[in-house]
């Protein structure tokens, strides 16, 4: 990890894993909220739909997770 955060080039900066990770963790922070929101006074259709969102938020969480893999090999 010290490797790739002090690395010059094209991993350097805002790469794909840096902007996909900071926008997984948003979505995961809002995934949270929405959680929470949905056990306390969600209905029926509320738990439905957070369910297809909590779908789609884990998937796109890959995106990070998968490009940091192909950043950690590459090294």
């Amino acid at each position: 990890m010290s490797m790739i955060a002090n690395a010059s080039g094209p991993t350097a900066g805002t790469g794909l894993h840096q902007v996909t990770g900071v926008a997984a963790i948003a979505l995961m922070a809002f995934h949270f909220a929405w959680a929470v929101y949905v056990l306390v006074k969600g209905s029926q259709k509320a738990k439905q739909t957070f369910h297809r969102f909590s779908l789609v938020v884990w998937l796109f969480w890959l995106i990070p997770y998968i490009a940091g893999l192909v950043v950690g090999m590459s090294h």
